[in-house]
Parts: structure tokens; C-alpha cells; sequence
């Protein structure tokens, strides 16, 4: 067999989750992403629901508070070649005392590639980019854009995958932007169409680096996969650490079959 070596960039973001300050608050889409891409030619359909029980933290400045608010995203993907396709997320929210709330919209491209290293070993790696157009209420800034780099490796009944992101708001008036995250999950396929996962979510602003880092947040989640006929589900119950604005969120993920 032969010597399995992982992207560079795999590596790094293992250290970079160890080292770096964290803070998240619940976005439309909770997930890490991976190599897996939209058929070509055929449309895909995914629904982002979350539900976050927030603390007495207060929301950033033209913020809705992140207390009880039902996030609610279709996303909807097309595979334009073997190693790229395209997505359109659009996000609502039901918020305490607003009841629905458009949330605005985002686009995506995103490219990956993988390969076989030794036998039962693929890695694959990528990259995202997506630029948003958010109402007031969900981000400060209405116009942002953000990279993502992909990797991460199927190692027999194993997925592990990293992502590497840096987000900036267009027109940026505060200190916050721009943002940094580091995102990961190790998934172990049990057979019979289900899989459980454990999954850590972690970003940061420059504003953070002031900060001692037992105060800094993050959020962890344990999840659960599976498929059933057609349908694809992907359920998590995370817990935000320190003074996370999300106490506690779930999430579920709805792959809907399309005709």
C-alpha cells in the first residue's frame, strides 16, 4: 500500500482549528462542505432549516438578536461539469415579533476534484465562492463575498473534511469584516444508507484577536445522516461554547428528489 499524503492544506486547517480564536452565530446554511457536487445537467434541490436558542447576548449592531429565530434556506444546485457546478440559496427567517423575513440571496460556483492515493483512500479538495445580497436585519452590510477552500479524504468507512474560509462585506463601515473560519467533520459511514458525524464550526474577526481566547466562541455539533427512498437527511444538535450568541441550534437538511 502505498504512503497516503493529504493536501497541504488539510493539515493547515487541522492546526488552524487547534490555534484559533473562535465565535459563530447561526447562519442559513450550516454545513462543512465536501467534494460532492450536483449531477451534470440535472438540478438538485436542498432545504437548510436551523432553529437557535439563543442567550441575553445582544445582536451586532443592525442585527436581528439570534434568540428563537427559525432559519428556513432552499438551495438550489446544477452540475455544469464533471468538477463544477452552481448554486442559489434563498434564505428566510421567522423572527420573534416579524414573523416571515425575506432574507435576501446568495449565488455559488464551486470546484472539486479528488483522486485515489492508496486503496480505500480518495482525498478531494476545491473551492467555493459566493457573493450575498442580504437584507437589514441579517448581516450589518448588505453586499458580501466569500472564499472557501476544500479538502479533506474518504478513508474506508471515513470521511474527514476542512474548510478554509474568509468572508468580507462590500462597502464595509464597522471592524468586523473581514471574517476568517475554520470549519471540520468526521462522518463514519455505518451501512444501510445512515452515518453519524461530529462537526466543529469556528471563525473569527481581527476585533477577536484582542480577546482571551477561554472567552472566545465556538460551536459543536453531533449529527446524523440518511437516506431515505429518495429523500437524503441530515440532522445536528449543536452547543455553542463560552459566550456564543447560539446556545443551543438544530438543524436539519432536507435532499429532495427532483422529477
Amino acid at each position: 500500500m502505498r504512503t497516503v499524503r493529504l493536501p497541504a492544506a488539510f493539515w493547515l486547517g487541522l492546526a488552524a482549528l487547534a490555534l484559533a480564536p473562535a465565535a459563530r452565530a447561526a447562519d442559513d446554511e450550516i454545513m462543512v462542505t465536501d467534494a460532492d457536487l450536483a449531477a451534470v445537467g440535472k438540478p438538485e434541490l436542498e432545504i437548510h432549516t436551523n432553529f437557535s436558542q439563543g442567550t441575553t447576548q445582544p445582536p451586532g449592531e443592525g442585527e436581528f438578536a439570534p434568540n428563537h429565530i427559525l432559519r428556513v434556506t432552499p438551495e438550489l444546485s446544477f452540475g455544469l461539469t464533471e468538477h463544477w457546478d452552481v448554486g442559489l440559496y434563498l434564505p428566510v427567517s421567522f423572527v420573534p415579533g416579524r414573523a416571515f423575513y425575506y432574507d435576501g440571496i446568495k449565488a455559488r460556483t464551486k470546484f472539486s476534484d479528488r483522486r485515489a492515493v492508496a486503496d480505500g483512500v480518495d482525498v478531494f479538495y476545491g473551492v467555493q465562492a459566493e457573493v450575498a445580497d442580504l437584507n437589514p436585519g441579517v448581516a450589518p452590510d448588505r453586499i458580501s463575498v466569500e472564499l472557501k477552500a476544500i479538502a479533506g479524504a474518504d478513508i474506508g468507512r471515513h470521511r474527514v473534511a476542512i474548510n478554509l474560509i474568509e468572508q468580507r462585506d462590500v462597502g464595509d463601515s464597522d471592524l468586523i469584516s473581514p471574517g476568517y473560519a475554520v470549519n471540520a467533520k468526521l462522518v463514519r459511514d455505518l451501512g444501510h444508507d445512515a452515518a453519524v458525524g461530529i462537526e466543529q464550526y469556528v471563525s473569527w474577526s481581527p476585533t477577536d484577536a484582542e480577546a482571551p481566547v477561554r472567552e472566545i466562541d465556538k460551536i459543536t455539533f453531533l449529527t446524523v445522516q440518511w437516506k431515505a427512498r429518495d429523500w437524503d437527511l441530515h440532522l445536528g444538535v449543536g452547543h455553542g461554547w463560552s459566550n456564543s450568541p447560539d446556545h443551543t441550534v438544530v438543524k436539519l437538511v432536507i435532499g429532495v428528489p427532483l422529477p
